[in-house]
């Protein structure tokens, strides 16, 4: 019986194969979690190709970030390529530097009004006589009204119906007491029409610190003389509140009574301080050639005070006091400080 036994047991397997096939059996079961985890889930699918677009995604916002950061350094260079140009460009003497907007202060204006703007006004004019004319007369003084304008076509070319022209101030070609302007009447001693003169005024150097034009123009007589004139007026812009005007004009006058042509001279010399951006003084001189013979010295003084608003301005009120030839060193009378004149002026400023 024992050897039965002993038999039966020889056909079961060993304890070491049972142990091996357990331990082939655990590693198995080991194995099965790491391929499990190794393995997508249905649910894990859309959560990486939502992964993978904002990857994407993200990618194009920076390729995009990039793409705008190029054009805006690509704008940049055109716009400084572009200031570079412009520096390098010259100012021509026709194209003015000046703002549209005309200046408040006087000695930071123009010869020539901005484009469309209009200039229009006048001033009434108490002339004191000599004693050879108050001899004729009977009267000591003369009153008269002078009103006209001007209007500007463009920037360099103004137009214009009135006797004093910006830098070119004195009271009558040939040196009478007749007015001119649009409109002009001598009140007294007897009341009459003046003379109408009419010009135009062309821009030829625009600096903000040199300004030059030229006038030329023509007088319709009423009561006065058939004249043709052109001058040429410099002004120029020493300090922001110093100005000094000058220029030279000539005119070629007909004359009503002898019908013979006469040739006139007038260089005018001015001096503007501006004492405050409204307030102004002048000092006026110069020297007039009437007829290529009689010759003068003018002397004058003018406080003008400007209304203005914020911008621009508005209207210009003057008070003048001079002696139209005060010095004449061809006359008998060496100086003739019986003769002077007060002028009470008024300018009003428009843009059109």
């Amino acid at each position: 019986m024992s050897s039965a036994l002993s038999d039966s047991r020889g056909d079961l397997p060993s304890a070491s194969w049972i142990r091996m096939a357990v331990a082939v059996a655990c590693g198995a079961l080991m194995a099965l979690p790491s391929r499990a985890t190794a393995q997508p889930t249905p649910l894990d699918e859309p959560m990486a190709a939502e992964v993978e677009e904002d990857s994407e995604g993200s990618d194009e916002d920076v390729a995009d970030d990039d793409g705008a950061d190029d054009a805006t350094d690509a704008d940049s260079r055109d716009a400084d390529s572009r200031d570079a140009d412009s520096r390098d460009e010259p100012v021509l003497p026709f194209v003015p530097t000046e703002p549209s907007t005309y200046p408040i202060a006087h000695t930071r204006r123009p010869l020539n009004l901005p484009r469309f703007n209009a200039r229009a006004g006048g001033g009434l004019r108490v002339y004191h006589f000599d004693d050879a004319t108050r001899a004729l007369t009977n009267q000591d003084t003369s009153l008269s009204l002078s009103i006209g304008g001007s209007f500007a076509v463009t920037d360099w070319l103004e137009l214009g119906v009135l006797d004093e022209r910006i830098g070119m101030r004195h009271p009558v070609i040939g040196g009478g007491v007749i007015p001119q302007g649009l409109f002009a009447l001598a009140l007294t001693p007897d009341v009459e029409f003046g003379d109408i003169p009419v010009h135009a005024r062309v821009r030829v150097v625009a600096d903000p610190a040199f300004d030059v034009s030229i006038d030329v123009g023509v007088v319709f007589p009423v009561n006065g003389d058939w004249a043709l004139f052109g001058a040429t007026v410099v002004r120029a812009r020493l300090t922001e509140r110093f100005t000094m005007d000058s220029g030279l004009e000539v005119a070629l006058r007909v004359g009503r009574v002898d019908n013979d042509p006469h040739l006139d001279l007038f260089v005018p010399f001015s001096a503007l301080v501006q004492l405050h951006p409204s307030v102004f003084v002048a000092a006026r001189t110069g020297v007039r050639w009437v007829d290529f013979d009689d010759l003068a010295f003018p002397l004058g003084f003018e406080l003008g005070y400007t209304i203005a608003n914020a911008e621009r301005p508005l209207m210009d009120v003057t008070l003048g006091f001079g002696f139209p030839a005060l010095l004449t060193p061809n006359e008998t009378d060496k100086a003739q400080e019986d003769v002077w004149q007060v002028t009470l002026a008024g300018y009003a400023y428009f843009a059109l």
